[in-house]
C-alpha cells in the first residue's frame, strides 16, 4: 500500500540538499533581474528567462529519475547527491519522450480547436457544446499520458536505460493493467496539491503583508532584487518540497505495479 505520510515526510530529511538547489536556483533569478534593470533589454530577458527555466526543468526532470531510482533502491532517507551533468542529460531524455508522447494528444487538441471553429457558425450553444466535450476528452487523455510517462520513468530509473522511456507501448500497457494503483496516485496527488495549494497562499499572504508596501516606483534597484529574491527563495522551496514528495509517490507506485519488482536489488543500488 503507498504511504502518503513517507512521500509527504521525505523532502523534510534533506533540508540541505533542498536548500542548496533553492541557492542556486534563487541566484539565476536574481541574474535574470539584474541582467533586466542593467539592460532594460525585453529580448535579453526573454532568452535569459528561456535559458533558466530549460535548465531547471532538465535538471529537475533527470534528478527526479535518481530520486526515484533511490526510492526504488529502499532509501527513503536522503535525497541524492548531485550530479549535475548526468542529472541534465536523463532530463533531456524526459523531456524529449515527453513531447514525443504528447504529439497525439497536440493533434487532437487542434482538432478540438478546428471543431471549435466551425461551431461558432452554428451559434452560442453549439460552440459551448464543443468545447464543453473537448475538455471532457482531454482531462481523461492527459491523465492516461502522465500516467504512461510515470510508467516510463519508473522503467528508465529501475532499468538505467532511456529506451524504456520511448517504448510507449509497453508503458501504456501497463497502464491498462493497473488502473486501481493510478487512481490511487491520483488520490493522493490531489492530496499533496491541495497541502502545498494551502501552504502557498499562506505564504504568499504573508509575504505580502511584509513586503507589499516596501516596493514603489522609488525602490532602488539592490531594495528591489532583495525583495524579490526572498520572493523567489519561498516560491522555489514551496515548489521543490512538493515535487520530492510527488516522485516519492511515484516510486511507490513502482512498487505497487510490480516494476520495481523485475529487477534483482543488486541491480538498484548505486
Amino acid at each position: 500500500m503507498m504511504s502518503f505520510g513517507q512521500a509527504f515526510g521525505y523532502p523534510f530529511k534533506s533540508i540541505p540538499k533542498i536548500l542548496t538547489i533553492v541557492l542556486v536556483f534563487t541566484i539565476l533569478v536574481v541574474l535574470l533581474i539584474a541582467n533586466y534593470i542593467n539592460s532594460r533589454s525585453d529580448d535579453a530577458l526573454l532568452l535569459f528567462t528561456a535559458v533558466t527555466i530549460l535548465s531547471q526543468t532538465l535538471f529537475l526532470s533527470g534528478y527526479g529519475i535518481r530520486i526515484i531510482r533511490q526510492v526504488q533502491a529502499g532509501d527513503s532517507e536522503h535525497l541524492p547527491a548531485f550530479d549535475v551533468f548526468k542529472d541534465l542529460g536523463r532530463g533531456v531524455v524526459v523531456v524529449v519522450a515527453g513531447i514525443v508522447s504528447l504529439l497525439p494528444l497536440i493533434f487532437l487538441f487542434f482538432c478540438g480547436v478546428g471543431m471549435m471553429a466551425r461551431s461558432l457558425d452554428g451559434g452560442y450553444a453549439e460552440s459551448s457544446s464543443s468545447t464543453i466535450l473537448s475538455i471532457l476528452l482531454l482531462i481523461p487523455l492527459i491523465l492516461y499520458w502522465s500516467w504512461g510517462l510515470y510508467v516510463g520513468m519508473l522503467r528508465y530509473a529501475a532499468e538505467e536505460r532511456a529506451g524504456a522511456m520511448f517504448e510507449f507501448s509497453a508503458n501504456f500497457s501497463r497502464v491498462n493493467n493497473n488502473f486501481g494503483a493510478m487512481f490511487s496516485l491520483l488520490g493522493y496527488q490531489i492530496l499533496l496539491a491541495i497541502i502545498y495549494y494551502v501552504v502557498n497562499l499562506a505564504v504568499t499572504f504573508l509575504y505580502d503583508v511584509v513586503f507589499t508596501d516596501s516596493i514603489t516606483f522609488q525602490t532602488d534597484d539592490t531594495t528591489l532584487i532583495a525583495i524579490v529574491s526572498v520572493g523567489a527563495i519561498l516560491s522555489i522551496m514551496i515548489s521543490l518540497f512538493q515535487q520530492f514528495a510527488w516522485l516519492h509517490l511515484v516510486a511507490q507506485l513502482g512498487d505497487k505495479i510490480g516494476i520495481t519488482d523485475d529487477f534483482v536489488e543488486e541491480k538498484l543500488k548505486y
